[in-house]
């Protein structure tokens, strides 16, 4: 009797501590991984973010960048770490699966779940400023005449897939290159190391604005209000390479749900702080709200066409 009083008693004790230290959170620094390199969009939106969680949970949100392996570090990662609530990761997780990846030891449809949704946004399609081509119908009838002669840099899989997909659209012979990170991918593209690639809108419109490079189309329907002269892949003929990417924060599956709540129910606000709306605004984004199940079907959808663009593309896990 003694004994079974003890389990007892020791079991409910766990459990309140449990439920205290669940109440409590955060009691200790978050750390957030992304896998990206320092200087890129995410590690932005990241560090922008953390700064504002700090402001609201008086604690630490420490960002460490884990880049390489098409950000498959940082997923792993986040797949074999803690569920305590005191690490997530903001990644593009629809790209990260067995699809697109050899040799993932995770499953992306079963080890992980959404703590917050944040933006979505479209892609832009720039090249380096030297080159004369002044549309993508250009860049393709030259890609056509002279196959081989054209880099297409890609720092994520995101990239490299709808770049494949964008090859076997236009059927030309471009050669990627792939880099760890698209902030270095950018900077190859100054460079004129590569003379095609694809960003987030707000990445390359500093660099457009200073005429380093030229944007040509965004992976839109509509042309964005940054750019008015730039059309839609929609609009020039190619409905099929367009797509908005859904930027969420991701956790391993069985992330503390009372942090989970926490962290998505002031990030909504947060959104609408004027450095968030300006950011949004660059890169013709819209905010992400919803509840656990309502971000899972978004990531959902965007799975989805992942895989579909892998699958029209013949595209082959890297």
């Amino acid at each position: 009797m003694r004994r079974w009083l003890q389990v007892v008693f020791f079991g409910a004790l766990a459990t309140a501590l449990n439920q205290a230290a669940a109440q409590n959170w955060p009691e200790r620094p978050v750390k957030i991984i992304i896998g990206y390199s320092p200087g890129g969009t995410v590690d932005a939106w990241s560090r922008m973010l953390a700064r504002r969680w700090e402001e609201h949970f008086k604690q630490s949100f420490v960002v460490e960048n884990k880049p390489g392996a098409n950000a498959t570090l940082a997923t792993t990662a986040i797949a074999q770490g803690p569920t305590d609530g005191y690490q997530f990761s903001f990644i593009a997780l629809s790209t990260q699966g067995r699809n697109f990846q050899k040799n993932v030891t995770y499953d992306t449809m079963t080890d992980f779940e959404p703590v917050t949704g944040l933006y979505g946004a479209p892609y832009a399609f720039a090249i380096n400023a030297s080159l004369p081509f002044k549309s993508v119908k250009e860049v393709i009838d030259y890609a056509k005449a002279n196959p081989g002669k054209l880099n297409f840099g890609t720092g994520v899989t995101t990239f490299m897939l709808i770049a494949t997909l964008m090859q076997r659209t236009w059927d030309i012979n471009v050669v990627q290159v792939p880099y760890k990170g698209q902030a270095p991918t950018l900077t190859a593209l100054v460079a004129n190391e590569v003379q095609l690639m694809l960003d987030q809108p707000a990445a390359v419109k500093p660099m457009a604005d200073a005429g380093k490079i030229r944007i040509l189309g965004f992976t839109s329907e509509k042309r964005i209000d940054y750019a008015p002269d730039v059309p839609s892949m929609a609009e020039i003929g190619y409905p099929g390479l367009t797509f908005a990417g859904s930027a969420m924060m991701w956790a391993r599956k069985g992330f503390l749900k009372e942090a989970a709540d926490k962290i998505n129910a002031v990030t909504p606000d947060i959104l609408k702080m004027p450095e968030f709306v300006t950011r949004l605004k660059n890169e013709a984004g819209t905010p992400i709200v919803g509840t656990h199940a309502q971000l899972w079907e978004i990531y959902l959808k965007d799975a989805r066409f992942m895989a579909e663009a892998a699958k029209a593309a013949k595209y082959e896990p890297q």
